[in-house]
């Protein structure tokens, strides 16, 4: 199977267990023959070490970080849409043509619109949900509508509910 890892930082950089965590994902997936290639911004720029696992660092991050202040600082950009994230994944999945599509965190990349997308091409992303990645949608007045309007009814997510 084909799978590609989106997550808005990857190791050698990161922050914390979410990158930590795609990489074991990847790396096992592999290990069980899987066809893995991972999607992520730029943002740690010493990446000199060689993974094992093909990285393409060229998506946009606007922040890593998921506090309620840089929430509210990032508005549409990094929490809603960066047209240009789109662009690039469109990209990818043209080159790749993935059978699944797994999404770590995604703080920063414009989750919302990634997302929306994806399930626009009929992909079922499976995403993790280890920190609230929506929590700058919770302070827009009419994120409820509006996703519920991107994503279907039957979308649930106790964040945005």
């Amino acid at each position: 199977m084909r799978i590609l890892l989106i997550s808005n930082v990857f190791p050698p950089g990161f922050i914390g267990g979410y990158e930590l965590g795609a990489l074991e994902i990847g790396r096992g997936l592999t290990q069980r023959g899987h066809e893995i290639e991972v999607l992520t911004s730029d943002y740690f720029t010493d990446d000199a070490s060689q993974m094992d696992l093909p990285v393409h660092r060229i998506l946009s991050c606007a922040s890593p970080n998921r506090s309620m202040a840089d929430a509210a600082a990032d508005g549409v950009g990094g929490s809603f849409l960066l047209p240009r994230n789109l662009r690039l994944l469109s990209s990818e999945i043209i080159r790749f043509k993935p059978d699944r599509i797994l999404c770590f965190n995604m703080a920063g990349l414009g989750p919302l619109g990634l997302l929306q997308y994806l399930v626009g091409l009929g992909y079922r992303p499976v995403v993790f949900l280890m920190d609230d990645i929506f929590k700058a949608s919770t302070l827009h007045p009419d994120a409820r509508r509006n996703f519920r309007r991107g994503f279907g009814r039957g979308t649930h997510l106790s964040q945005v509910a």
